[in-house]
């Protein structure tokens, strides 16, 4: 089985993915279920600050239906890592540095 590896909440200004339609923008902030079990799922469901005309510039925090998000507002940002530009999956993120693991395992000092 594949780990979910969206599966921790992060804050509203480090989200997994940034999804905008108009006025509308949804940060996504957990995923509850891996990508393939999403797709077998009509009910799967993502954690979510959402930012509308209806918010007054504010964030509002909740689970929200993955296709109701992926049928009205298109992807528009993952986070890249801050040396080489690759986008930062779960996968090969480290931890909060902003960077990928490999651009990170390189700016680690060499012991002498």
């Amino acid at each position: 089985m594949i780990k979910n590896l969206c599966g921790k909440t992060r804050k509203v200004d480090n989200p997994y993915e940034v999804w905008k339609a108009g006025d509308w923008e949804w940060r996504v902030l957990k995923k509850y279920q891996t990508p393939e079990a999403e797709a077998k799922n009509p009910y799967a469901r993502w954690y979510c600050a959402v930012r509308s005309p209806f918010t007054y510039g504010s964030w509002e925090y909740g689970d929200t239906y993955v296709s109701e998000v992926m049928n009205h507002a298109a992807k528009v940002r993952a986070r890249k890592c801050t040396s080489c530009g690759h986008d930062l999956t779960p996968a090969i993120e480290h931890a909060t540095s902003g960077l990928c693991n490999l651009c990170w395992a390189f700016s680690i000092p060499k012991e002498k």
